[in-house]
């Protein structure tokens, strides 16, 4: 396919499943990062 180790790569804007095992999407990181943090919050407070 002409894609080797190294090749600079960039996902679409949009959420997408990948081979019906993989989720990607842009900062999806970042999305997941601060949804655990809100969770961790809202079960202190409790």
């Amino acid at each position: 396919m002409g894609i080797h180790v190294g090749c600079v790569v960039t996902y679409e804007d949009e959420f997408m499943i990948l081979n019906d095992r993989y989720f990607v999407g842009r900062a999806l990181d970042n999305r997941i990062g601060g949804f655990i943090i809100a969770e961790v919050a809202r079960l202190l407070k409790k």
